[in-house]
């Protein structure tokens, strides 16, 4: 079974909403409907048709159909329309009532969550399970630590689900830092990455540093453990050149590990190559919305997204559940089987793997933390100590260590979700 039906149409979004959403869209300057809308549940219907259609695109080009994805040039012209009022729609509802929430009017498919550090953009699909506020205020605070530009830094994967998930392994963040590729650019770059190496405050301690050079085959990987280390003369370098930094910090009063992906971007290139390496449906950036260089509804890069997810799911279902059930529950989400994203949560907070994985990565990071030579390593390490307490087992619930439901509810999402 296809995602929109019996598989037999190229796009076949019913034509009575189609129709009446290509309305309204001229309609209205804002591209939100107004009272007379379809149903939640028409819009609902609309969110998973066409994100499948997406897919559908995507794949045809990545297999080089190009005959068929120019032959549909006005139906993908109605699929970005689609794509627009629809999430526009939806983000309109769900903002209606909600204290703190509004429906972005300058990004199209966002909701404005409004907290005592600032603005935060959230993907429509992430609202329901976005942070609470206290949560909310650590993560922008951790946020202002580990970013390196005045560019553009996102709450990203794990992060965006912390408000539902009870084991969270990690905290992840990307950072869109606006750089021209001028002469001199890659050094400008480095000089940026060494700031948080540098910084002896107690608060967030970076732990190392990495470049990826994913094109000079094989893919070479650079680390760096302190200032001295990180210097042009010691790295090749690319247009699509991009950095990660680790470090550690404090979440809630839990000792945990922070990551920040961090892409240099030209401001004056929409179209820069380091884009691909980031998924605008699993970020939600903290910013004023003056600037913000990934699209969220663009058709082939919702279909790019959602194709990823889909054989990382695949890939990594026998070798990392957890993280595979992360993926997936992702994966649900931007497809618009929420029903299979609600059981993936209730089975990653319910079963002991979760909790196992939570605390094999909390010691990892106390080996990372013990071959530091940062004077605030045993500052983190005593509270460690405190965290790994609380992941250890606790009145667990009947059939605690059995993973069969979760494993059956991934391959079905998978099943769903063949095109």
């Amino acid at each position: 079974m296809s995602l929109w039906g019996d598989g037999n149409q190229f796009f076949k979004i019913p034509t009575d909403i189609k129709k009446n959403l290509k309305h309204r869209m001229t309609e209205n300057d804002d591209n939100v409907i107004g009272e007379e809308l379809p149903t939640k549940e028409d819009l609902s219907i609309s969110f998973k048709q066409a994100t499948a259609v997406c897919i559908l695109v995507y794949e045809e080009r990545e297999n080089n159909n190009d005959d068929l994805v120019q032959a549909q040039a006005e139906d993908l012209a109605d699929l970005q329309a689609l794509l627009e009022i629809t999430w526009g729609s939806l983000c309109k509802i769900k903002a209606s009532g909600r204290e703190g929430w509004r429906a972005s009017t300058d990004h199209i498919g966002y909701l404005v969550r409004e907290t005592s550090t600032g603005n935060i953009l959230v993907p429509y699909h992430l609202a329901d399970f976005f942070p609470s506020e206290d949560a909310l205020d650590n993560l922008c605070r951790i946020a202002s630590g580990v970013r390196v530009s005045d560019g553009v830094i996102c709450l990203s994967g794990s992060s965006t689900f912390s408000g539902i998930l009870r084991y969270i392994s990690d905290l992840d963040y990307c950072e869109y830092a606006p750089f021209d590729r001028g002469e001199g650019w890659y050094d400008q770059f480095l000089n940026a990455l060494r700031t948080p190496l540098e910084q002896q405050e107690c608060e967030i301690m970076c732990l190392k540093g990495s470049v990826f050079n994913a094109e000079i085959p094989p893919k070479k990987i650079y680390t760096f453990h302190t200032p001295e280390d990180c210097q042009t003369q010691c790295f090749d370098y690319t247009l699509t050149s991009y950095a990660k930094l680790d470090f550690v910090t404090l979440y809630l009063e839990q000792v945990i590990k922070a990551t920040n992906i961090v892409l240099p971007v030209d401001p004056g290139n929409p179209n820069d190559p380091t884009l691909s390496r980031s998924f605008a449906p699993q970020e939600a950036p903290i910013a004023d919305g003056s600037w913000f260089p990934q699209r969220l509804l663009d058709p082939m890069s919702l279909g790019h997204c959602a194709t990823w997810l889909k054989e990382e799911v695949r890939e990594m279902q026998n070798v990392d559940l957890i993280k595979a059930a992360k993926r997936a529950l992702s994966l649900s989400r931007i497809t618009g089987f929420w029903e299979y994203g609600n059981d993936i949560i209730e089975q990653l907070n319910d079963t002991d793997a979760a909790r196992q994985a939570t605390l094999e990565e909390r010691e990892a990071l106390e080996t990372l933390l013990t071959e530091s030579n940062h004077p605030c390593r045993e500052t983190f390490l005593n509270k460690l100590q405190e965290t790994l307490e609380y992941f250890l087992p606790e009145n667990p619930k009947p059939n605690y260590n059995d993973t069969t439901k979760l494993r059956r509810i991934l391959t079905e999402l998978l099943e769903r979700i063949t095109i």
